[in-house]
C-alpha cells in the first residue's frame, strides 16, 4: 500500500489528479474545492487510514443538519462544525444537495484513494442514498425517434471555428459513444488497422469519470469508425487537425482572444442540453445518452451478440466485463456489426454538403 496521508493532502491530490482528467474554470473548482473543505470541517482531519464507513454515514446524517449558504450568514462566523450542528438552523440542505454536493464528492476521494492503494477497502460503497423509484422513472432514458433524429441532423451548426458542434452528435449516433469520450479525442486516436478505419477511446462511466483497470490505469476500447462517419468526411477533418499541428481533435477558443483550450465533456453537454431542448424535444427523459440507446437498439434488432454491442459502447454490466475484454481486440467482429447499423427515413445529404464545404473553406 502506499503511504497514508491526511484527508485534506488526499483531498488536495484529488483535485490536482481530477483537474487533470476533466479540466475545470476557476469557479467550479472553487465550488467543489470549498464542498471538500465542509467536510473536512464536519469529519475532521486525520490519517485516510482511520477513516470507516460509520464515518461517512454520520457524516450525512452532519450534512442533513447543516445550515444553507453557511459561508454568508454572520451568526454563523467564528463557529465550529460542532457547534453550528448543534444550533438546529432553520434552513438546511436538502437531500439532494446532500447526495449530490457532497455525499458524491467526498465518495469519490475515499474511491480514488482505494484505488491508488491508499486505503485497504472502499469504505465508500453504497454511501450515497439511491433515488426513489419516481426519480428511477423520471431519469429513465429513451431513444430517439426517426422524427428527432431528423430534427437532430437538419438543426446541427456547422461552424469553422466550432467543428464540434456537427461532428460529436453525428459520431455518437453511429457509435454510441459518451459526450466525454468524444471531447476527450486526440488527433492520434484516430488511426487504420487492418483496412479499418478506428478511433481509440478513453473509456468514461455515466458520471463522466475515467475507468480504470485493475492496475490503475486508464481503460480504453477500439471502436471502428462506421462506414457514413468516412464517407461523411471524418478522415479528411482528422487529417486537416493533423496538417494543423492540433493535438486535439476538439477544443475551443477563448473569447476574444486567440487561445484555445480543450473542449469539457461538461461543457459541451450544456451546449448539447440547450440544442436538444430548442430544436428536437421536451422530453427530459431523451439526451446526449439516447443516442447510445439508439445504437444498442439498432443492433439488437440485427441480432448482434450483446458482448458485442458492450465492447463497441462501453456500457458493460458487471458481469459481461471477463467477456468485454475478450472481445476488445476483435476489431473486425465490431466492424461486422457496426455496419449493420442504420437510421431508415433519415437522410443526411444536407449535413454531408455542409460538412464538405467547411472542409474546404478550414
Amino acid at each position: 500500500m502506499r503511504q497514508t496521508c491526511l484527508l485534506s493532502e488526499l483531498m488536495e491530490e484529488y483535485c490536482v489528479a481530477l483537474q487533470h482528467e476533466k479540466p475545470a474554470n476557476e469557479e467550479t473548482q472553487k465550488r467543489y474545492r470549498d464542498a471538500l473543505d465542509t467536510m473536512v470541517r464536519l469529519l475532521g482531519d486525520r490519517e485516510i487510514t482511520g477513516y470507516t464507513r460509520q464515518d461517512l454515514l454520520a457524516l450525512k446524517a452532519k450534512l442533513y443538519r447543516w445550515p444553507a449558504n453557511v459561508n454568508k450568514l454572520e451568526e454563523f462566523r467564528g463557529r465550529t462544525a460542532e457547534e453550528i450542528v448543534r444550533m438546529n438552523p432553520a434552513k438546511t440542505l436538502d437531500k439532494r444537495t446532500v447526495d449530490t454536493k457532497y455525499m458524491d464528492k467526498i465518495a469519490a476521494v475515499f474511491q480514488y484513494a482505494f484505488r491508488q492503494g491508499m486505503i485497504a477497502g472502499d469504505i465508500a460503497q453504497n454511501v450515497v442514498t439511491s433515488v426513489t423509484v419516481a426519480e428511477k422513472k423520471a431519469r429513465k432514458r429513451k431513444p430517439y425517434d426517426v422524427e428527432d433524429l431528423k430534427k437532430i441532423f437538419a438543426s446541427l451548426p456547422v461552424h469553422p471555428e466550432r467543428p464540434h458542434l456537427a461532428w460529436i452528435p453525428l459520431i455518437a449516433a453511429y457509435s454510441g459513444a459518451r459526450h466525454g469520450e468524444l471531447c476527450r479525442l486526440r488527433v492520434s486516436d484516430i488511426n487504420v488497422a487492418h483496412r479499418i478505419p478506428y478511433m481509440l477511446v478513453t473509456e468514461e462511466d455515466d458520471r463522466g469519470n475515467i475507468v480504470t483497470n485493475a492496475r490503475g490505469e486508464h481503460s480504453h476500447r477500439l471502436v471502428p469508425l462506421h462506414p457514413l462517419l468516412v464517407e461523411m468526411g471524418l478522415l479528411e477533418f482528422v487529417a486537416r487537425r493533423k496538417a494543423q499541428g492540433k493535438e486535439l481533435l476538439f477544443e475551443l477558443r477563448r473569447k476574444g482572444s486567440n487561445e484555445f483550450v480543450p473542449l469539457t465533456g461538461e461543457y459541451y453537454a450544456r451546449t448539447f442540453e440547450a440544442f436538444n431542448r430548442k430544436h428536437v424535444t421536451n422530453d427530459l427523459r431523451k439526451s446526449f445518452y439516447s443516442f447510445r440507446y439508439n445504437v444498442h437498439r439498432a443492433l439488437q434488432l440485427k441480432d448482434v451478440p450483446p458482448e458485442i454491442c458492450f465492447a463497441i459502447t462501453g456500457h458493460v454490466p458487471q458481469y459481461d466485463s471477463a467477456q468485454v475484454t475478450a472481445e476488445d481486440h476483435r476489431l473486425a467482429d465490431k466492424y461486422s456489426a457496426l455496419v449493420q447499423l442504420a437510421y431508415p427515413g433519415v437522410d443526411l445529404a444536407a449535413l454531408k454538403e455542409k460538412l464538405s464545404s467547411l472542409l474546404c473553406r478550414c
